[in-house]
């Protein structure tokens, strides 16, 4: 079943007979299902049309919580249908793919859901996967991963995990072939993928197949109930990567990999963040090697981290 096909799971306003007569110009037969692994909180709304639409002021929205489920409905909606609920939902939301179940079943089916647009605020056992700059080289603390792991499990230490996976020298092909069942193991519901730099100068893949390996490995976790969320490359100094580690570095190729993973996250409705311009002219802050952040450029790098996680939700949409 391609995307496109997939149904789009609600429990909320997209169930109401006159927010669907005002998108859609009729109701929509729904088939009663349930969102495994999530809880339920109230959301305020802030948009005076979408009030008038629905007549209610809060908006339930779902975070991650093994061994909870959220009661909602299946609505078959078309292309059309779609793109007036996409365009109704406000900017705190975004379209992701999910994993739902009839109620009292246990075999599950994959279905859109409109989810906080902010991963990690919603999370509750997140992964770190990817290579050295995920996995915090050359930074005593532990890097960015670290960082947001302590304020992650301090939020709720009970019941939030952070997994570390990171380590040197691997790319997107060589985390595909291994890390399902690590992940599996931990229950992870968020997974943050850090890696990339290496395909591109260790084995010479093309920003193109570069893409496509991530497409792979997200579409592997999707499967699994996970949400990925994908790392653009950090800030790198050719000169000093040719120099030092003896890699050709092509600014070209880097740059077209930045851009196309941009593109693909945004039509394919997948989150993506870009850290180059974090370092980007700090050109101090990352290693004589040119290309691994010295301790202070992970602490860059771990403020821009957190001030995402605990900022509003609309700050995470493509510009």
């Amino acid at each position: 079943m391609s995307s496109t096909d997939l149904p789009v799971f609600s429990f909320g306003t997209l169930l109401n007979p006159r927010v669907q007569e005002h998108l859609f110009g009729h109701t929509v037969h729904a088939q009663p299902t349930e969102l495994a692994d999530h809880d339920v909180v109230d959301v305020p709304i802030l948009d005076p049309a979408v009030i008038a639409a629905s007549g209610k002021d809060v908006h339930p929205g779902v975070v991650r919580r093994i061994r909870r489920s959220v009661a909602g409905a299946l609505l078959p909606l078309d292309a059309q249908q779609l793109a007036a609920a996409d365009a109704y939902e406000v900017a705190a939301y975004a379209r992701r793919r999910t994993l739902t179940r009839p109620p009292g079943a246990t075999e599950t089916r994959p279905a859109w859901a409109y989810l906080s647009a902010n991963p990690l605020a919603v999370a509750q056992r997140i992964a770190v996967i990817g290579d050295s700059i995920a996995y915090g080289r050359a930074s005593l603390d532990g890097g960015w991963a670290a960082a947001l792991g302590a304020w992650h499990v301090g939020r709720e230490e009970a019941e939030h995990r952070l997994y570390q996976l990171a380590y040197p020298g691997t790319t997107i092909r060589r985390i595909a072939q291994h890390i399902l069942p690590e992940l599996t193991a931990r229950r992870a519901d968020t997974v943050l993928i850090s890696a990339g730099i290496n395909d591109l100068l260790l084995d010479g893949t093309s920003p193109g197949e570069l893409v496509e390996l991530v497409q792979r490995l997200c579409a592997d976790l999707e499967a699994e109930g996970m949400r990925p969320v994908v790392l653009g490359p950090t800030w790198l100094d050719a000169q000093r990567v040719r120099t030092v580690l003896g890699h050709e570095v092509d600014p070209t190729l880097v740059r077209e990999h930045r851009e196309r993973l941009a593109a693909w996250a945004r039509q394919t409705h997948r989150d993506h963040l870009d850290p180059w311009p974090v370092l980007e002219g700090h050109p101090e802050r990352v290693r004589a090697d040119g290309l691994h952040p010295d301790a202070e450029g992970h602490r860059m790098l771990a403020r821009w981290l957190l001030g995402l996680a605990q900022g509003p939700a609309e700050d995470w949409q493509p510009a």
